[in-house]
């Protein structure tokens, strides 16, 4: 369960804002930057962030795991519980599942 997409992570998106060894374009004042990293791309990256599919992922997360602790015995939680609710969370969606648990006990 990722928060962020891998193109979205801190690595990646450093990785494709780095300066280009060009020192004619450093020297020249044209790109804006901090150690090796130009601040315009970077500032463009983080604009293009899918907020609101980052606070609703965010937000899975926490329910998960408050769940995860509340269902977590003295020695912990067991592998399968976690997996269990791992499933839940990632592949059902609770508005079909009742509707089709309703429709098979009419």
């Amino acid at each position: 369960m990722r928060i962020y997409d891998e193109y979205h992570s801190v690595r990646t998106i450093l990785q494709q804002c780095k300066l280009e060894d060009d020192p004619t374009k450093v020297e020249a004042g044209i790109a804006a930057s901090i150690g090796n990293i130009d601040l315009h791309r970077l500032r463009n990256s983080i604009d293009r962030l899918p907020v609101e599919e980052i606070r609703e992922r965010r937000h899975n997360f926490n329910i998960l795991y408050e769940e995860a602790m509340l269902s977590a015995e003295d020695r912990g939680i067991s592998f399968t519980s976690m997996l269990l609710m791992l499933a839940h969370y990632k592949f059902i969606d609770d508005n079909k599942a009742l509707r089709y648990a309703l429709l098979l006990l009419c």
